[in-house]
């Protein structure tokens, strides 16, 4: 049996020919198939034609090779195969050359003949539709429409079926089959509902693509909004910062001088008690009569004076070390108040940890601990 690939154009303007019978000349086809009466598409159309039109079959679509069930035509015919690449999946050879023949014209169309063979071209190429019976042999198109649903979600699927059920419909329709036709199948609507489905098809790929680039940019946002919002919060930082600078230094200016008087005047005051010391020290050697020795001495006792010499040196020291302290961290806060300058200076490095280590340490540690130098 030669079956052999004919174009769109002409099979429609055969179809709307006066000289075919009752119009629908594709319901007789289907039947005639289906009843075993042939499965000569070329015997078929002679049959129907005048033969004005076999004239026109046999100059206008005849090929001079058989219609194979994985002949590809030549890439000019398809621009862009993968999104117009169909596969028909059907157990009667002559219902699948007919849809081929139907659809050739503005699609790639190759053939299958059960589920496992269309599993494998599925496998080897990329397909924009299947349309596929439901009744085969073996495995279902049904079973054939959930893996493909599941291994090629971009692939949209049309069942066709010779039987009349609603269920089944629904059941297709629910599997996730874009269309149910029922056999025999008006080729002009196959026409509209592959458009549909390819339409459909193509809308869905545009709509996951955009989604895609939308997270994509989503994500893009969310980057920028954290970068931003950490610069915002690196910018409120500096500000706290400077303001906080302009505070050290305006009460580093108003310590400065009574931390100086008091640094200055401890160490007058301390070399002043040593020399009172010795002073004392003189007068407890010098003889006195015994009624004043008596009264210093006990003067001496009431003020604990053999204490108060020592303890006041050391009160001394301490004063000393306080003031130094006050000194240093004015000095420190002079130093950070510098932070908001935008002009380049020269800074010793050394002195700068050394004041914040000293000012970390005075702050975490008690009052008398001193920090190393």
């Amino acid at each position: 049996m030669l079956v052999r690939q004919v174009a769109l154009k002409g099979l429609c303007r055969a179809a709307r020919h006066s000289g075919f019978r009752k119009r629908n000349w594709h319901k007789h086809c289907h039947s005639a198939i289906r009843d075993g009466a042939t499965r000569d598409l070329d015997a078929l159309v002679r049959r129907n034609a005048p033969p004005s039109w076999e004239s026109r079959w046999a100059k206008k679509a005849i090929f001079d090779t058989p219609f194979s069930n994985h002949e590809t035509p030549l890439p000019h015919q398809f621009p862009d195969a993968d999104s117009r690449r169909i596969l028909i999946v059907d157990d009667e050879e002559a219902i699948r050359n007919l849809f081929a023949i139907a659809l050739s014209e503005r699609y790639e169309c190759v053939t299958a003949a059960d589920t496992p063979e269309a599993l494998r071209l599925l496998a080897a190429q990329q397909f924009a539709l299947v349309i596929s019976d439901v009744q085969m042999p073996g495995l279902s198109g049904v079973e054939l429409l959930r893996k493909i649903v599941s291994d090629f979600p971009d692939t949209a699927v049309i069942m066709v079926s010779g039987i009349d059920r609603s269920q089944r419909v629904i059941d297709a329709l629910r599997s996730g089959a874009f269309d149910y036709l029922l056999k025999p199948c008006d080729l002009d609507v196959l026409q509209l509902r592959v458009e549909q489905a390819l339409e459909r098809r193509t809308l869905l790929q545009n709509g996951k693509r955009y989604k895609e680039e939308l997270e994509i940019h989503n994500a893009e946002l969310s980057a920028q909004k954290a970068k931003l919002t950490s610069l915002q919060a690196q910018l409120m930082q500096s500000e706290k910062m400077a303001s906080l600078g302009q505070l050290a230094g305006g009460v580093a200016h108003e310590l400065n001088n009574p931390a100086g008087f008091i640094y200055s005047n401890m160490e007058s005051l301390d070399r002043y008690a040593a020399g009172l010391t010795r002073l004392l020290t003189v007068y407890d050697r010098t003889l006195l009569s015994p009624e004043l020795t008596s009264q210093a001495n006990a003067i001496k006792k009431e003020i604990k004076y053999e204490e108060l010499l020592p303890e006041l040196s050391s009160i001394i020291a301490d004063c000393q070390e306080g003031a130094r302290r006050i000194r240093d961290i004015v000095m420190n806060l002079r130093t950070f108040s510098r932070l908001d300058e935008a002009d380049v200076t020269q800074v010793d490095i050394h002195a700068s940890i050394d004041c914040n280590t000293t000012t970390r340490i005075t702050s975490r540690s008690g009052a008398n601990m001193r920090p190393c130098r």
